[in-house]
């Protein structure tokens, strides 16, 4: 990339704020404002005040759950055969090593409870911090494992510092199914403020991060590690993050939701209505 391209480019993401470009952002401002404009009452009150400031200030927001470890450790139950066996999964790793990002193909079909963990709490936070209703797009279990051949600061499974290219108006819910920490793969995320420095200050993409930018990165990162159970609530087009790299004897399972403003309110029903996932079937993650 010319340098005065880049340097377009690293002004445009210091403006918006993300790597989504100005027509995804607009797309995505609209739709989350149509959904507080035409929507229910707003939800800001639903949560706890504390909690809503932090999402807005940092973009992310750990939600712990509300019952311990219990739902999340049998859900993992539920779905460890397959991950290791990989009947009924997808392998999307490298292609050296497909097996380290592994795919339940349609998970929430395939195991129902999966959907409990968007319990109430989850919800209300989510209401809050889009300050309007919305909807879940997809549900995705997946298992990352350490890699053998490939190297550490590869490509291996969303393990290099990004921010999702989608409209900038979703937000993602990761869940751990088993303890996770740094060594086993934990979620890091930067900050949004952080993310604007780091946007104009070296990021060229994922895979060249340079000067200033990877330094700002290197001391503002956050780690985060729990047990089963730990919920991430994550503004993904304006928070930079990654998977860590699971090391030796280690791998990571763990839940994402997709989140996107709507019109209607919550269905707690969604489960029973959300149909197989179109990125497993010849269509785009998401369009669920």
């Amino acid at each position: 990339m010319g340098r005065l391209s880049w340097s377009m480019r690293a002004l445009e993401r210091g403006v918006i704020g993300n790597d989504a470009g100005v027509v995804r952002t607009v797309r995505g401002s609209v739709s989350r404002r149509r959904a507080r404009l035409r929507g229910p009452a707003r939800h800001s009150a639903s949560a706890p005040a504390e909690a809503v400031a932090e999402f807005r200030r940092t973009g992310v927001l750990r939600v712990d759950p509300p019952e311990g470890p219990g739902a999340a450790t049998a859900v993992q139950q539920r779905v460890a055969g397959r991950l290791t066996s990989g009947e009924g999964c997808r392998d999307l790793g490298p292609p050296e090593e497909p097996w380290l990002h592994r795919y339940v193909v349609d998970a929430h079909l395939a195991e129902p409870s999966v959907c409990d963990l968007l319990d109430p709490g989850v919800v209300r936070s989510a209401e809050a911090a889009l300050d309007c209703g919305f909807r879940v797009r997809s549900v995705r279990v997946y298992r990352n494992l350490p890699p053998t051949q490939c190297r550490d600061d590869d490509s291996l499974y969303a393990n290099l510092w990004h921010l999702d290219p989608n409209d900038a108006n979703d937000l993602r819910f990761f869940v751990y199914l088993r303890p996770t920490t740094r060594r086993s793969g934990a979620l890091e995320t930067v900050d949004r403020r952080t993310t604007r420095r780091v946007l104009v200050s070296g990021y060229l993409d994922k895979e060249q991060i340079r000067g200033p930018a990877r330094r700002i990165i290197d001391r503002r990162a956050v780690v985060h590690e729990g047990p089963a159970g730990t919920g991430v609530l994550v503004d993904a087009q304006r928070v930079l993050h990654r998977a860590g790299v699971c090391a030796p004897g280690t791998y990571r399972d763990i839940v994402q939701f997709w989140l996107t403003p709507s019109v209607e309110p919550f269905d707690p029903g969604w489960a029973d209505r959300l149909g197989p996932d179109p990125a497993f079937h010849g269509g785009g993650p998401g369009d669920g």
